[in-house]
């Protein structure tokens, strides 16, 4: 099944009052219904432009929270946009330039240019600068402790974001997701990904050979149907697209599915579906011109595509506090870089 939703938007333009953000005059969100989408406009720094939106999780208080950059990083935040389109910002004092995940402590951690967390009232504190190099990836993974991913290397952190124990890699990473067997699942680039066990054995599980070889493959989620879904895309001039959607099980199987150009997120929505990004960035063909979409898979790989005339290159996807799923994207011509896509409830 094959459907194409061309959906109805409402911006929310946010509007800076004492420091919390708004939604302006006239401008309150319609009611949405499944297939519509709603776009926000992170605040502009007083003293630094523009602002944009990196990446976006669901909050432990029911609110989305947001990482953003201001026109020279000189002014980066992190935020909290609630459901109404409210929406608070709070000063890092480092780089908005990387991943925000909630932590086992409660607290919201950031990895970008050293380790931050972000106390309940908005207050960031750095903490340390692990290893040396660029973080990947952070996530809460076993014994209740953070995860750091850098290129060939995975640390082990505590709740006070110290290093516990270094794990190095065989192959360079991209992302990094727990697995329902317990174990830490990191794609790298060229087709496959790489099984860590909480003591650090790693296993190997290359992607199948080609023609159907996923290359590229770069974010991973835990699925509704106890697989690790995988984006895949694949930077080609042919006439051909061949990004691919891969899941693969917990003893190294892998399926995979045809994925719009140039997908390289995922995420599960609230209502089981895998939610996936497309864009025109990996494109080398000229002649084809794909537009930014977001394709919902269901577990036997097929989908809906949900498309906007507001919606561009996305940077970051999360499921949602209610019947939505929302991300980060690259401003457009209105400078929104925050939405969401309201999808259907799960079936009782």
């Amino acid at each position: 099944m094959h459907c194409l939703h061309r959906a109805a938007s409402a911006l929310v333009i946010g509007v800076l009052v004492a420091g919390v953000v708004a939604v302006g005059p006239g401008s309150t969100p319609v009611q949405a219904a499944a297939g519509d989408f709603t776009f926000f406009s992170v605040p502009a720094s007083d003293t630094d432009g523009p602002r944009s939106a990196t990446d976006v999780t669901l909050g432990p208080d029911g609110n989305v929270w947001f990482l953003a950059t201001s026109e020279t990083g000189a002014d980066d935040v992190v935020g909290r946009v609630t459901s109404g389109g409210t929406i608070d910002t709070f000063p890092i004092g480092g780089s908005g330039d990387g991943q925000l995940i909630a932590g086992p402590d409660g607290r919201f951690w950031i990895a970008s240019d050293a380790l931050y967390k972000v106390q309940p009232a908005g207050t960031v504190v750095r903490m340390s600068r692990p290893g040396r190099g660029s973080y990947r990836a952070i996530v809460q993974g076993t014994r209740v402790h953070l995860w750091l991913l850098m290129f060939r290397k995975l640390m082990e952190l505590d709740a006070r974001g110290r290093v516990l124990r270094t794990f190095p890699l065989p192959h360079t990473a991209n992302d990094v997701a727990l697995g329902p067997d317990g174990n830490l699942w990191v794609t790298w680039t060229f087709g496959g990904v790489d099984r860590v066990t909480p003591s650090g054995a790693v296993t190997t599980f290359a992607a199948p050979a080609a023609p159907t070889s996923p290359q590229n493959l770069q974010g991973i989620a835990p699925g509704p149907d106890g697989k690790l879904w995988m984006a895949s895309y694949f930077v080609s001039s042919l006439p051909t697209n061949l990004a691919q959607v891969c899941k693969v099980s917990t003893r190294g199987r892998y399926r995979c599915f045809s994925a719009p150009n140039g997908v390289h997120l995922v995420a599960v929505g609230p209502d089981g579906g895998v939610y996936v990004d497309g864009a025109t960035r990996f494109d080398l063909n000229p002649d084809r011109i794909d537009p930014p979409v977001l394709r919902r898979y269901s577990v036997d790989g097929s989908f809906d595509e949900f498309v906007d005339a507001s919606l561009h290159d996305l940077r970051a996807l999360t499921g949602g506090p209610d019947d939505d799923v929302w991300f980060a994207q690259e401003p457009g011509e209105t400078g929104a870089t925050l939405g969401r896509l309201e999808v259907a409830a799960p079936a009782p």
